[in-house]
């Protein structure tokens, strides 16, 4: 499945179907790619005042954020990313 931290084969698509198959299979992948604590929990937005420690905290966890973000744009379909993406700018 990986070669050097990247993912070989074919990532699961959901296209609307089979949703708990999807789930156990993007469990697995997110584990593996290090970010399924991040996609569970969320985090915080950064202080005003915070030092470089918490500065460099919150890039480290925006980056896996984002890393989420683009598995799951991956690995759901045209259809369902249509969904998604309308609700998600409507907040």
């Amino acid at each position: 499945m990986a070669a050097g931290g990247m993912m070989t084969g074919t990532l699961p698509v959901f296209d609307g179907k089979g949703y708990s198959d999807w789930c156990v299979k993007m469990k697995a992948i997110m584990g593996f790619q290090e970010v399924h604590e991040i996609v569970k929990i969320g985090f915080k937005e950064l202080s005003k005042n915070a030092d470089d420690g918490a500065k460099e905290e919150y890039r480290e966890k925006k980056r896996l954020d984002c890393k989420a973000r683009m598995l799951l744009h991956q690995c759901v379909s045209a259809n369902v990313f249509q969904k998604i993406s309308k609700a998600s700018t409507t907040k």
